[in-house]
This record gives C-alpha cells, sequence and structure tokens, in this order.
C-alpha cells in the first residue's frame, strides 16, 4: 500500500501493513438539562476529528537507526509541520487534510517488529483530488451536489451589466453573500467561501462584503441559488456567467 504525504511517498524502507481509521469522527451528544425533567433534551451533536492510523514494518536495510529516524521524520514533517495532503492508494482520488497526531517510536528492534504512525485530522471529511466545475447562465440555477459531506463553493461571476449591491444567495439555507458598491460591466467578482475572501478582477477587496453576509455551501441533493441586485429595496435579476468550484466531500 502506498502512502504519500504532502506530496512525497513514504520512505522507501517503510512498508505499510494495516490501515485504520474513523469511519464519521468523533462525535460527543449535546443535552440540554432541565431541572426536575427525567431524561435530558437532545440539543445535537458535536462532531471533531478523524485519525487515521498506519501499521508499519521497516525493509532490510543498511542504513543507521538514526539515518531512518531523519528520513521519516522529513517525511512526518509534511508542509513544515501544518496541515498536509494524505493520500492512501486503496483510496483513489480521495485525500485527507492531516497532520502527524502522535510520536512514532523507532528502536533497535523495529526491523523485526511494527510501529504504528498516527495521522490527525481536524476536519475528518475526505475531499476528491480534482475540482468539480459548472457554469450558468441564468440568474437561478440549481447545482447537484452528491457528496455526503457539506463543502465550500467558489463561484466567480463575469457581470454582463453594470448594477449595485450584488447578492448571491442559498435558497435552501437563506444564507446570502452580499457586496455593497456600485459594480460595472464585464467585471469578475470572485466569492470564495472556502479561503474566506471575496476579489474583483482578481483584487482583494473584502470591504465590500456586507457585514450580515453568510458564506455559502453545499449541502447533499439539490442545491438553488439567486444572483440579485437590491435596488430600491428590490431583488433585480443580474445578466452574468456564473461559475461555480468545489470540491465534493465524503
Amino acid at each position: 500500500m502506498t502512502v504519500k504525504f504532502n506530496g512525497v511517498i513514504e520512505p522507501d524502507f517503510i512498508r505499510v501493513v494495516g490501515l485504520s481509521f474513523s469511519t464519521i469522527s468523533d462525535i460527543s451528544v449535546n443535552e440540554s438539562v432541565v431541572p426536575g425533567r427525567v431524561g435530558n433534551y437532545d440539543s445535537g451533536i458535536q462532531r471533531g476529528g478523524a485519525v487515521c492510523n498506519l501499521t508499519v514494518q521497516l525493509h532490510d536495510t543498511s542504513k543507521s537507526i538514526f539515518q531512518l529516524k531523519r528520513e521519516l521524520k522529513g517525511w512526518l514533517k509534511g508542509d513544515n509541520w501544518k496541515t498536509s495532503k494524505l493520500e492512501i492508494e486503496e483510496n483513489p482520488g480521495k485525500f485527507l487534510w492531516a497532520r502527524v497526531g502522535a510520536d512514532s517510536e523507532i528502536n533497535d528492534l523495529f526491523s523485526h517488529g511494527e510501529t504504528d504512525i498516527q495521522f490527525y485530522c481536524a476536519d475528518p471529511k475526505e475531499y476528491d483530488t480534482g475540482l468539480t466545475e459548472d457554469t450558468f447562465i441564468e440568474s437561478e440555477f440549481e447545482v447537484d451536489y452528491q457528496g455526503l459531506e457539506e463543502t465550500a463553493t467558489v463561484f466567480e461571476v463575469t457581470l454582463g451589466e453594470s448594477c449595485p449591491n450584488i447578492s448571491l444567495r442559498h435558497k435552501e439555507t437563506g444564507n446570502t453573500i452580499s457586496l455593497t458598491g456600485a459594480f460595472e460591466e464585464t467585471q469578475i467578482l470572485l466569492l470564495d467561501s472556502d479561503k474566506k475572501l471575496v476579489k474583483v478582477n482578481d483584487n482583494l477587496d473584502m470591504n465590500l462584503l456586507n457585514f450580515s453576509s453568510n458564506w455559502l455551501y453545499l449541502d447533499s441533493g439539490t442545491n438553488s441559488f439567486k444572483l440579485f441586485s437590491t435596488q430600491a429595496g428590490n431583488e433585480v435579476e443580474i445578466l452574468a456567467d456564473i461559475k461555480i468550484s468545489y470540491r465534493k466531500a465524503d
């Protein structure tokens, strides 16, 4: 089994012989206690991170145990100890955002036994390595999302006319991104709910974002959107080319 972390395959002296991981993620049940009532109110759940654990053996090697330690540490470092992509051969087309979650011991008997390498995923979702993209020319449109988990959207809106105060609403949730100001024909607006930023013609401009805005996500099933301009208190359709991109998450 081949494993890549931060785009790098595991060291050549490592053989991955076992894999275990969380099916859902760490779950805590939230309860509301009411004095005098038998039992509690179920207030939903809080989902935490997930763990991916690799069981590994050492290939026969002439390297010293200290050379092995340095090579293994260099691999586990990933992107300078930041969250990095973890890709597993048996799960093609998917990756996890992970960082090493525990120490991995190497001793002088390592060649005759096994050890574990633990990765921790604060975000437990499995993401597609490739982006899904779609385009629309109507101001109201639908996105059929097949992922099991909610995922962030990136919208690129190329205006076909000049207009003020532009908004994009997710109808099912009511969440709306609103930009306040005057916008010109052919301007390109980028509404990135993944990185939490707004750009106009590739220039960052967070000042346009209305304080009441919510970032937009896709839920499993049909997601309906409406792009409009607010003029004299009315919602007016906008001529625009709209492109959405996202990573399917399971």
